[in-house]
């Protein structure tokens, strides 16, 4: 096998690996879950939702910084990856204990381990959008991520079983502990696949920058690169709209009495929504445009909000959170790879690593905003809020960003 083969393969290891390992740590389901069963309010679910943004955000310059100038970057990336699955695994096996002192202090332990793991995953698109941008040929990109993450779906789906086995066949906390657990077992798991790859060096290194310049550039380069401004406005919106992945398990439960079988069904649905996404969307990329997969993207986030204002049922939120579920999904598969071939080469590091500062402000905000809301209100302007904001990505992806006729670089 030459090593354009190995990294290939080893490339869909990584997305089967992390997509797994993410089913049994999600933020959408079985977090939510976890939280509200130790009786935390709608405002501390959004700021375990919210911390993923304000940790990857703070820090985006410094991983930034540390990146741009690597003529070798595994090796840097899999000690960072080490250090923050290490550490989130401590957690995990100390839940039992932290249980039996207090379900609140429980809370609070989570949340601030929860915020240190997410500082790391600030490592994540730098990193490896480096590593990808130049181990995979274009032509591949689209389909690799969408294939990889459907096959790790499949094998997710078939796991999910085995979370709704153990939150009803084992007791709180005890379920929990090992759900996270299989689920940093599997992240552990993806760091030595990191660990076979072949990196070649970098043709072009980029200029590194400081955190403070990193920061006073990114007004400059909005001016510099209008397409790299008008994505990241259409993706602020994207961010706003897929918040709502949140709260239909939430929703669920407090208006349907949702219990750990359909809690389960979420899981399912998500992952088995993102095989068919994942699959769809990365032949639509690679073969139409990866402009085209975010417009339905868009569609898909708004009608979800229509569907679960307009038809009160258990079904319909189930519906509707398959409908987001496709709308993040069409989000996550061609943001960064659109950001890349409307960025300079050897400064990707740079513009991947803004989209992420500015649309994670932009989500970590209305998420904690948005659980202040629902404990005041109700779900329902939450859902409005999301609809309205996947109208306004679906226009800024038809109307105003435009692809060059003359180059098919920009789809």
């Amino acid at each position: 096998m030459d090593t354009n083969q190995r990294n290939n393969l080893l490339f869909y290891m990584d997305a089967i690996l992390f997509v797994i390992a993410m089913s049994f740590i999600s933020i959408n389901t079985v977090i939510p879950y976890f939280l509200n069963t130790l009786g935390a309010t709608a405002f501390k679910i959004s700021l375990a939702s919210t911390l993923v943004g304000v940790g990857t955000f703070i820090s985006q310059p410094y991983f930034a910084h540390k990146v741009i100038g690597l003529t070798y970057k595994i090796p840097i990336f899999i000690r960072i990856l080490s250090i923050q699955r290490f550490f989130f695994l401590g957690f995990v096996l100390t839940i039992p204990f932290l249980v039996n002192i207090s379900p609140r202090f429980t809370i609070l332990v989570f949340l601030i381990c929860w915020g240190i793991f997410n500082f790391f995953v600030g490592a994540y698109s730098p990193f490896f959008m480096s590593l990808f941008s130049k181990m995979i040929p274009d032509k591949n990109k689209g389909r690799l991520l969408g294939y990889g993450n459907a096959i790790g779906n499949v094998v997710a789906l078939l796991l999910s079983i085995i979370i709704g086995i153990l939150l009803t066949r084992l007791p709180f906390p005890y379920n929990f502990t090992c759900i996270f657990g299989l689920g940093t077992f599997f992240l552990l798991l993806d760091n030595l696949d990191f660990l076979l790859m072949k990196e070649p060096p970098d043709k072009i290194i980029g200029q590194p920058m400081n955190i403070w310049e990193y920061i006073k550039n990114i007004p400059t380069l909005f001016k510099n690169y209008p397409k790299i401004a008008t994505l990241i406005t259409g993706y602020s919106l994207f961010v706003i709209s897929n918040v709502s992945l949140v709260y239909y398990t939430l929703y669920a439960i407090r208006r349907y009495q949702a219990q750990a079988t359909e809690i389960a069904l979420f899981t399912g649905i998500a992952i088995a929504i993102n095989i068919l996404g994942n699959i769809l969307f990365g032949i639509i990329a690679d073969h139409h445009s990866y402009r085209l997969v975010l417009q339905i993207a868009a569609v898909c986030g708004s009608l979800a909000s229509i569907i679960i204002l307009t038809i009160p049922s258990l079904f319909a939120v189930f519906f509707a959170f398959a409908l987001s579920n496709l709308c993040a999904c069409g989000y996550m598969l061609c943001s960064n790879i659109l950001i890349m071939k409307n960025a300079p080469e050897g400064q990707f590091p740079i513009f991947i690593s803004t989209n992420i500062m500015v649309t994670l402000v932009i989500s970590s905000v209305f998420s904690l905003v948005s659980g202040l809301i629902v404990d005041r209100f109700s779900f329902s302007p939450i859902f409005v809020l999301t609809g309205l904001a996947g109208c306004g990505a679906f226009f800024i992806m038809t109307f105003i960003f435009k692809i060059s006729p003359a180059s098919t670089s920009q789809k």
